[in-house]
């Protein structure tokens, strides 16, 4: 998803597979920034995983930076925690 300034990537991991094809399409992101001239600020993107799956603990990266990990993130006013409580 994209708007204004604010775009997002998700996905379900389930499966080694799943991690490989969400870096995937990040890659593609950056190539596809690169030839529109449409360059993401690498430092300020962030991953938040969701549930208890061991597989939730993947490291990805964008230009060869590995994204933060956080558990909860303010977007458009709104906390979203990655324990999905509504306590903020």
């Amino acid at each position: 998803m994209k708007f204004a300034d604010n775009n997002k990537i998700f996905g379900s991991i389930t499966s080694e597979k799943d991690i490989v094809s969400l870096q995937k399409e990040l890659d593609q992101l950056i190539q596809w920034a690169a030839k529109w001239q449409m360059m993401f600020n690498t430092s300020t993107r962030k991953v938040m995983h969701f549930g208890k799956k061991e597989l939730n603990n993947a490291d990805y990266y964008m230009s060869d930076q590995r994204l933060t990990t956080v558990t909860e993130e303010k977007d458009l006013g709104v906390v979203i925690c990655s324990d999905m409580k509504s306590s903020q």
